[in-house]
């Protein structure tokens, strides 16, 4: 994690924040609703989705949790922060090719909630996440098996369950 000094970023705070592994791939970055850092990545080690909240501004430390348990995840992922002020984050299924989305729970993300947006071939890749106009989330990713960029609109905070944009 490289906190910058200060706006042209030409210097900063550099930390290493997870060593547990071959760690940090696809990672993305958002700020908390309580002003800390939050980040979303791939363990390539043991195929999850972790994700670390910083323990203070420059995030010299922090504490990773692995959220989704439930199977191999953590592919392509991409974090932002909901309206109920919760972490969000879309995330592709490297076992089972599927696009999953995890509404954290708590600030930190220890825990949440995982949907599968789409289960249809090879999917899930290169996702994107924001938050709409109206308040709920927007998830763009690939369908790996027809080359199409496909996309969700979120019909509740938690994004489940969900309305197919698009074909």
């Amino acid at each position: 994690m490289l906190h910058c000094d200060n706006l042209t970023c030409n210097s900063g705070t550099d930390t290493v924040l997870d060593t547990s592994g071959n760690v940090g791939f696809n990672t993305s970055v958002t700020i908390g609703a309580d002003g800390l850092g939050i980040v979303s990545y791939l363990d390539q080690t043991n195929e999850r989705l972790k994700v670390l909240h910083c323990n203070d501004v420059l995030c010299t430390s922090g504490i990773a949790s692995t959220p989704d348990n439930g199977s191999c995840g953590g592919r392509d992922t991409s974090i932002t922060i909901g309206v109920d002020n919760l972490g969000l984050v879309s995330y592709g299924d490297s076992c089972g090719s599927d696009l999953k989305v995890l509404h954290c729970s708590d600030v930190a993300c220890n825990q949440g909630t995982v949907t599968i947006l789409d289960s249809l071939g090879s999917v899930g890749g290169f996702t994107s996440i924001n938050i709409g106009g109206d308040g709920l989330g927007l998830v763009s990713y690939i369908d790996g098996s027809n080359g199409d960029l496909k996309g969700f609109h979120c019909s509740n905070v938690t994004c489940s369950p969900f309305i197919r944009v698009g074909r």
